[in-house]
């Protein structure tokens, strides 16, 4: 029987072994902290999303050239029920992937909130603002006195230049 094929059982232990690793990274997701860390755990659960398939299709592989027609379907069906969990896994592990992404987008909206309030109290002042619109009033004004000196130093050099030429 297949099930006493070496390489079938090698195949099929990976397969398990893949299969529960993917399950544990979909638990790591749901406590995960930041987008950096779910960042990393996704590139972790691709990469053992790829290797699940490969060993499945390894497994395929290895049924299609089993002798024995009883051998191969029993093979065969192994196959369709490890694609359907890897497809079960592939679900789970988009629909923690949201959840977990709403719940730091909410904390994050909810911190940023919590600091703007702060900053609206401020800066809404009259006093405040009236202050900041003459601050700028005051710096384009310097601004403005700058660039008139410049202006007439440079006409000045260019009077200069023009003058000792003729």
């Amino acid at each position: 029987m297949a099930a006493d094929d070496i390489h079938v059982r090698l195949c099929l232990q990976e397969i398990v072994k893949l299969d529960l690793e993917v399950k544990a990274i979909i638990q790591d997701v749901q406590s995960c902290g930041s987008l950096e860390e779910l960042e990393n755990l996704n590139k972790s659960a691709q990469s053992s999303l790829n290797n699940l398939k490969a060993k499945i299709n390894e497994l395929e592989r290895v049924g299609r050239e089993q002798d024995r027609d009883q051998d191969r379907l029993v093979v065969l069906k192994n196959v369709d029920s490890h694609r359907e969990r890897m497809t079960s896994n592939v679900t789970s592990l988009r629909k923690t992937n949201l959840a977990v992404k709403m719940s730091l987008d909410r904390r994050e909206k909810d911190e940023l909130m919590a600091g703007t309030t702060v900053r609206k109290r401020n800066i809404n002042s009259k006093e405040t603002l009236a202050k900041a619109a003459s601050n700028v009033t005051e710096s384009l004004l310097e601004l403005n006195q700058t660039m008139d000196a410049q202006v007439r130093k440079g006409n000045l050099t260019l009077t200069t230049l023009g003058s000792d030429y003729l």
